[in-house]
């Protein structure tokens, strides 16, 4: 007797399950990409040591806070996702086939060297392509080989928010090494650096700092402040340092803040660079496995409903 085939599934998958791709967008290849295509990247490195620690799971764990906002190729999602501040549904109808999720680059076990090579490599065939795109890193170490790589045959604008401690060194690299150029970028507050000496260097080689206070101050002026820091360079790298902002949020606060900045701050912020021709937005420092930012999902679903803003602006779909 022939048993009948039966369908076990019926149902939509759940939220969990099937390949995990930020916010459900679809999967591609780097030679696949165009510049109407905005990307995203895993990079998961770090130093394993110290606060760095646990770094390396950030991609995974803002790939799975982002299935919150997963409406791409499931059927279960049959109303937009809502912005958490405003309270207003969002259209996502237009960005399902321009999103997309290029994976992790594969540097599992590899010695920092070798690392470092794979990530530029990387990085020259996705700029390549011309494809603006969005790194989610372990630590701050990824920042000058993803730089680095970006700059082959290109002068790079570099735009960073927030500086924990651990970034000098890297900062350091890249301006001795003639890979970025102090007149070219710009530091937006917090900034925690371990010498003055590093700040005074900077602001002698024509590098701007920017306060909390300054930025409110020019809450309506983000792109244009942006804009002068990219009429000398052929493209432009932006870099959030999530280890210099404060990871108390939690889900009981009215006006959620990152160290000084409010939410709504930040998404100006990511609006304003998106509207910028910005080659990347390199997010680095969550740490899932320890409090705030972290094991606490609230802080990283904020995080990504900011980042909602910026994949709109850089796909030109807000005039906000």
């Amino acid at each position: 007797m022939q048993l009948e085939k039966e369908q076990l599934l019926t149902a939509p998958l759940p939220r969990m399950a099937g390949k995990l791709t930020f916010m459900r967008s679809r999967t591609a290849d780097i030679l696949e990409l165009t510049a109407d295509n905005l990307s995203v990247l895993g990079i998961p490195l770090e130093k394993n040591c110290g606060e760095n620690t646990g770094c390396r799971y950030g991609p995974l764990a803002l790939r799975e806070t982002s299935v919150y906002y997963g409406w791409f190729n499931n059927p279960q999602f049959k109303s937009s996702p809502v912005d958490v501040v405003t309270r207003t549904q969002i259209d996502t109808s237009s960005i399902n086939n321009r999103l997309v999720d290029i994976g992790d680059i594969p540097i599992a076990g590899l010695q920092k060297i070798n690392a470092e090579e794979r990530i530029c490599r990387t990085l020259q065939m996705l700029q390549k392509q011309e494809c603006p795109c969005i790194i989610l890193g372990g630590d701050e170490t990824i920042v000058f080989p993803t730089v680095k790589g970006m700059s082959h045959n290109n002068r790079i604008g570099f735009i960073q928010i927030g500086s924990s401690t651990f970034s000098e060194k890297s900062m350091r690299r890249l301006f001795l090494e003639g890979i970025l150029n102090p007149s070219n970028t710009i530091f937006v507050s917090p900034v925690m650096f371990h010498t003055k000496e590093f700040v005074s260097e900077f602001k002698n080689g024509g590098g701007i700092i920017i306060s909390s206070s300054e930025m409110r101050n020019s809450y309506s002026n983000y792109s244009n402040m942006f804009y002068q820091n990219i009429s000398r360079v052929d493209i432009v790298v932006a870099h959030m340092d999530l280890s210099a902002l404060d990871s108390s949020i939690h889900g009981m606060v009215e006006v959620p803040n990152f160290n000084g900045l409010s939410l709504r701050e930040i998404q100006e912020i990511l609006i304003a660079l998106g509207q910028i021709p910005l080659a990347a937005l390199i997010i680095t420092g969550l740490n899932p496995t320890i409090n705030g930012l972290g094991i606490v999902k609230i802080g990283q679903r904020l995080l990504v409903t900011a980042l909602l803003k910026y994949i709109y602006a850089r796909l030109g779909l807000t005039k906000n």
